[in-house]
């Protein structure tokens, strides 16, 4: 887990090492639309799908 981002979040789920070289994809649901903390394994495109049937952006920037 990126330690840094433990000052700016509120809760933190760790499960632990992962297997696989990609960080975990961070966002942050209390904004709509949902914000992209931290790309990761899961691109945000595939999130914004999940959350509202389509992307709703094309070049999400990252916050921070």
């Amino acid at each position: 887990m990126d330690q840094s981002l433990g000052s700016k979040l509120d809760l933190i789920l760790d499960g632990g090492t992962c297997p696989g070289g990609k960080p975990s994809t961070l966002v942050d649901p209390v904004e709509m639309p949902v914000q992209l903390i931290r790309p990761g394994a899961i691109p945000f495109s595939e999130i914004e799908i999940a959350l509202y049937g389509n992307s709703k952006s094309t070049h999400p920037e990252a916050r921070g």
